[in-house]
C-alpha cells in the first residue's frame, strides 16, 4: 500500500513538472517586427532572450519575460537605423534592451490574450499581447503608441502606432 502512495506522489509530481517547465526559447530564430504605420516604417529587432513558463492546465502559473536587443533593429536604411539607435530615439548605449514581463495569461477564442508591460528607455507601460502556442512555437501580435512612452511624439495618439508581431520558437 506505501508503495502505491508513493507512486501516486511520484506521478502528480512529475504531472506537474511536465506542465509548468520553463520553456527554452531559440534565440537565433526568435524575432519582432515592428510597422510604424503613420510613417510607413517597417523592420525587426532580434537579440531575444525570454524566461518562458507556460502551463496551459494552469495559466496562474504561467509567466512571461523577456529582452530584445536594441543594436540589432533593423529597419532596412542603414542611415535609419544608426539614428534610431541615437539618443534622439531609442538611446541603444544607455537601454541597451526593450523589456516585456507578464502580468496575466488567459485563454481567449484567438488563443491566449497576455497582459503585461514594456519597459523602453525609462518608461514602463502595460499592454496586452494576443497570442497562439502552436507546434513550439509562440506567435504573437500588439500594438503600441510611442506617445505613450514620451517617445517619438505626435500630435495624434493614434498617428504614433506601431503594430508588433512576435515569433518565438522553442528549442527542439
Amino acid at each position: 500500500m506505501k508503495s502505491k502512495h508513493i507512486l501516486l506522489l511520484v506521478i502528480l509530481l512529475l504531472s506537474n513538472y511536465l506542465t509548468a517547465q520553463t520553456l527554452q526559447i531559440d534565440s537565433e530564430k526568435a524575432i519582432v517586427n515592428y510597422h510604424f504605420v503613420k510613417e510607413k516604417v517597417e523592420g525587426t529587432i532580434s537579440g531575444m532572450k525570454a524566461s518562458i513558463t507556460f502551463n496551459t492546465n494552469d495559466l496562474s502559473k504561467s509567466k512571461i519575460e523577456g529582452t530584445v536587443d536594441v543594436s540589432t533593429l533593423t529597419s532596412g536604411n542603414g542611415l535609419r537605423d544608426k539614428h534610431l539607435k541615437s539618443k534622439s530615439y531609442f538611446d541603444a548605449d544607455q537601454y541597451p534592451t526593450l523589456k516585456f514581463v507578464s502580468e496575466e495569461i488567459k485563454k481567449n477564442d484567438e488563443g491566449f490574450l497576455m497582459t503585461g508591460y514594456i519597459s523602453l528607455k525609462d518608461q514602463r507601460k502595460k499592454v496586452s499581447i494576443q497570442f497562439s502556442y502552436e507546434n513550439n512555437v509562440f506567435t504573437g501580435k500588439s500594438e503600441i503608441y510611442t506617445n505613450d512612452f514620451d517617445f517619438f511624439n505626435k500630435k495624434k495618439r493614434e498617428d504614433s502606432m506601431v503594430l508588433l508581431t512576435f515569433i518565438v520558437p522553442l528549442m527542439d
